[in-house]
């Protein structure tokens, strides 16, 4: 069975998610439209580019490429940071298998809006994580340079900055507000710079003119940002050594309506932006809070008032905090947070312990856990449980315990946060990192978890497992025709009409675009998952109705059987997928098992098609030329230009064997390009050494049939010198039948003096029509006629109608393949203006042409001569 890979490109190059086939030397060899669109390059550009090429640099340098140290059938999923066109880095998930010639074929997935969900959630914890050692430190070290530092710090951290300073609210003696710098940091400060601005800070800076930019939110009791401060009207005179201001914000810290402090930060990659204050106010309200608590601190009252002062300033903190006894584990102190959350007062807590509202953890390991922290290592213990209030109702949060060292020894503190909410986010993105969005079934890579898991049951209890690969037949066209919104919701109620076909305990995902895969567990025969197939099939027929309007869609299945066919995920679902094109070759709406056959055709085919990219680079193509005769006097007018290919280190291709793999995969294109460079240089040649003009004709693929076409041959007989008449270019009806665009590329060829030939008239439309619209010059007779001409069959009636009608129409016709005298005495007979043959030649190499040209340009043909060659010669 002959393998069409014309299904199977097609829904590469139509999928969902990128795909990029690397050679062995990393170079690109093929890639789809989804990658091109992702990165924003051209496949033309993309097939000058190798892998390093596409990785950032710096990723490249953090994870090094792995493709040369992968195993053959082994794959690999990783997160690389890929190089837009436009200098931008994307973030993608590679997934990436080695063939046996070595190529490594990848699937890339945008994954931008996961990791900026990712990012967001980060920024989220890491700000609340940084409230919570701010609020712990502030309990357990007592030190305010330590605190203003910290919080100067997370500040400069949260912001990206590169320049900061913090400061106290003051009253002077008439009562206006001034500002007292507690502390100031650069990113860029190397440790003397450090110990110099220390030394400085000693003394106090104080700021007492605030019609500035670090003054003004004084004035104004609200945040100050201005991305433009040269032009500022608040921008002063900066001290010697000060970083120049690109971009400035400043904050007010309250607690209860007070303004007790001031924070400001500079320059930020790409300015401060409007949302930045309300994302912060966590981080300002709880700073605010800390340094009112370090007023309270330095009135130096005992512990039991200390710790009643503290909860109340922490008060207006977020999260719990919950101060107990080592003795005895009662709780001492607790804000309100704490109480409002677990619903209790104040008094009714410090009858409690932390046992009480933290059911999962038992009081062994709570006292081995303080045990840890009074020893110093660790200094404080981060866990995630279950809390318990006084309703009995429970929600997941966050413990951080540390030991206090303040002014007495005996003391912890529980900073606990609820973690619903991150929780639920983090449940949300599984949910989008494993589910499809579209029908909200399992995605590959959840697909792949389930399909392990399978395995292993399987490979347990001595059973198989059936995968089986659906692709919806016909779905493109919707798509074309309606739109990918009508398009979606097809495929949303297919994907619901599937669900209620899988048996229970199997799996259905979306692989993306319309292909589905089902995973059918504790299989005891193949026929189990044939009726499966077949259900599917049958369900399949039935009309799906959206949006009022009936949509009547088929379905193809490939088969594939865990151990038989495959041990691995991988080589299972590639083996389901091979198995689904031949079900769609076989005619579509039916299923078909894997074969090992069907294996070996595909790796055939892909490293035939890697050889041939090769080949066009080697050089390993060449062109020959058949002659062309003409019947009545043996008159050489020419020669049909064809490509061999002639590996360096194999037997020769044979052309039915790579030309159609040439036009599936687009390699025609560059090979046609090459064919007719060479065949317009070789006729200008021959023009030196015959008698009278001799043309050459050159068969166009329907993929070279695209705007551009036109500056492609006008530029090849520029090259050659030949001119445009003596070149003839072969089409087929289907060439005819294009869009107007690229047929208009053809009418200003023959504008230009270009001929133009009907090739294999006959086994087409043979349709007045297409001659009528393109004025051809020739007609070809197809050899299929030809060969029958001499035969009591239809051949020789159909070939004298081809006559006769051309020559009404004021055409030349050509026969092809001509073989035997009889078959050219027929054709002389019928008036036929030429024709090409084994009778005359085989096709020859260039310089054999020549001696054709310069010994044989215009003798009479001979019947029986016949120079040797097989029939089966193309």
């Amino acid at each position: 069975m002959t393998l069409d890979l014309a299904g199977y490109r097609a829904i590469v190059e139509h999928a969902a998610d990128g795909i990029f086939i690397s050679g062995p030397d990393g170079r690109c060899l093929e890639v789809n439209r989804t990658t091109c669109a992702l990165l924003g390059y051209s496949r033309e550009q993309m097939l000058m580019m190798s892998v390093s090429d596409l990785i950032a640099p710096g990723d490249l340098e953090r994870r090094p490429l792995v493709s040369s140290s992968l195993a053959v059938g082994e794959s690999v999923v990783l997160e690389r940071q890929l190089r837009t066109a436009d200098g931008a880095t994307l973030p993608v998930d590679v997934s990436a298998r080695k063939l046996d010639d070595g190529c490594v074929v990848a699937i890339i997935r945008n994954i931008s809006k996961r990791k900026r969900a990712e990012e967001r959630v980060s920024s989220y914890m890491s700000l609340l994580d940084t409230i919570r050692t701010l609020q712990s430190r502030f309990i357990s070290d007592p030190s305010p340079a330590l605190i203003f530092d910290l919080m100067l710090r997370s500040f400069l951290r949260q912001t990206n900055s590169e320049y900061g300073f913090i400061g106290e609210v003051a009253l002077d003696d008439g009562g206006r507000p001034f500002l007292v710098t507690r502390n100031v940091n650069s990113t860029q400060w190397n440790a003397e710079k450090r110990r110099e601005v220390e030394a400085a800070m000693g003394a106090g800076l104080e700021l007492r003119e605030l019609n500035t930019l670090f003054g003004s939110v004084l004035l104004v009791g609200a945040p100050v940002i201005s991305n433009t401060p040269a032009d500022d009207p608040r921008h002063t005179t900066l001290p010697p050594g000060h970083p120049v201001l690109e971009s400035f914000m400043a904050l007010p810290l309250y607690v209860g309506g007070n303004l007790v402090g001031c924070v400001g930060v500079t320059n930020r990659p790409g300015g401060y932006h409007s949302e930045l204050p309300d994302l912060l106010e966590p981080l300002t309200t709880t700073c605010g809070s800390l340094i009112e608590g370090l007023r309270v601190r330095a009135e130096r009252r005992s512990a039991t008032q200390l710790a009643g002062r503290l909860g109340r300033i922490l008060d207006q903190t977020s999260g719990e905090i919950l101060v107990f006894s080592a003795d005895d584990l009662r709780f001492v102190e607790a804000n309100l947070s704490a109480q409002t959350a677990l619903g209790f007062t104040l008094e009714e807590l410090r009858q409690r312990t932390l046992l009480d509202f933290l059911p999962h953890i038992s009081r062994e390991h709570l006292l081995d856990i303080l045990g840890e922290l009074k020893s110093g290592k660790p200094t404080q213990v981060t866990f995630e449980t279950m809390q318990q209030d006084r309703a009995g109702a429970v929600s997941p949060v966050e413990v951080r315990l540390s030991w206090s060292k303040a002014e007495v020894d005996d003391l912890f503190v529980a900073v606990i946060r609820d973690i619903t909410e991150r929780k639920r986010v983090e449940g949300r993105l599984s949910y989008l990192v494993h589910y499809d969005a579209l029908t909200g079934l399992p995605n590959r890579m959840l697909l792949a978890d389930r399909l392990e898991q399978a395995l292993a049951e399987a490979q347990w209890g001595d059973f198989s497992v059936a995968v089986l690969s659906l692709d919806v037949d016909r779905f493109k066209s919707i798509n074309d025709t309606l739109g990918h919104q009508v398009g979606d919701r097809v495929l949303g109620a297919m994907a619901q009409r599937l669900k209620k076909l899988v048996p229970r305990g199997g799996t259905l995902a979306r692989q993306g675009g319309d292909e589905f895969t089902i995973v059918v567990g504790r299989v005891e025969h193949p026929e189990e998952a044939a009726r499966v197939a077949q259900r599917i099939l049958d369900a399949a027929e039935e009309p799906l109705t959206v949006d009022g309007r009936d949509f009547f869609v088929t379905a193809s299945i490939g088969i594939t059987m865990f151990p038989d066919d495959a041990q691995t995920p991988s080589e299972l679902m590639q083996r389901a997928d091979t198995a689904l094109h031949a079900a769609k070759r076989a005619g579509k709406g039916s299923f078909q098992f894997f074969t090992s056959g069907m294996h070996q055709q595909v790796a055939d085919q892909l490293s035939m098609e890697t050889r041939l990219r090769r080949a066009i680079d080697r050089a390993e193509l060449t062109v020959v030329y058949q002659p062309k005769v003409r019947i009545r006097d043996g008159c050489l007018l020419g020669a049909e230009a064809l490509v061999r290919w002639h590996p360096g280190d194999a037997e020769p291709v044979p052309p039915n064997r790579f030309i159609t793999l040439a036009e599936e995969t687009g390699l025609i294109v560059p090979i046609g390009a090459f064919v007719l460079d060479e065949a317009c240089k070789q006729c200008a040649t021959w023009q030196k050494d015959g008698s009278s003009p001799l043309g050459v004709s050159v068969n166009l693929s329907l993929r070279q049939i695209r705007p551009g076409l036109f500056r492609e041959v006008s530029e090849a007989l520029q090259r050659s010198g030949l001119p445009p008449h003596l070149i003839e270019l072969e089409l087929t009806e289907s060439a005819l039948m294009r869009d107007p665009a690229a047929v208009e590329e053809l009418r200003r060829l023959q504008l230009l003096g270009v001929k133009f030939a009907l090739d294999d008239f006959g086994t087409g439309y043979s349709s007045l029509t297409y001659i009528k619209r393109f004025n051809v010059d020739t007609i070809k007779i197809d050899r299929s006629f030809v060969a029958g001409v001499s035969e009591n069959s239809e051949d020789p009636a159909i070939a004298r109608a081809i006559v006769a009608m051309a020559h009404s129409l004021g055409l030349e016709v050509v026969a092809e393949g001509v073989e035997t005298p009889a078959q050219l005495g027929f054709l002389a007979g019928e008036g036929c203006d030429a024709y090409q043959g084994f009778h005359y030649s085989k096709p020859v190499t260039a310089e054999e042409f020549q001696v054709f040209v310069r010994q044989l340009h215009c003798q009479p043909s001979n019947p029986d001569h016949v120079v040797d060659g097989s029939a089966t010669d193309l």
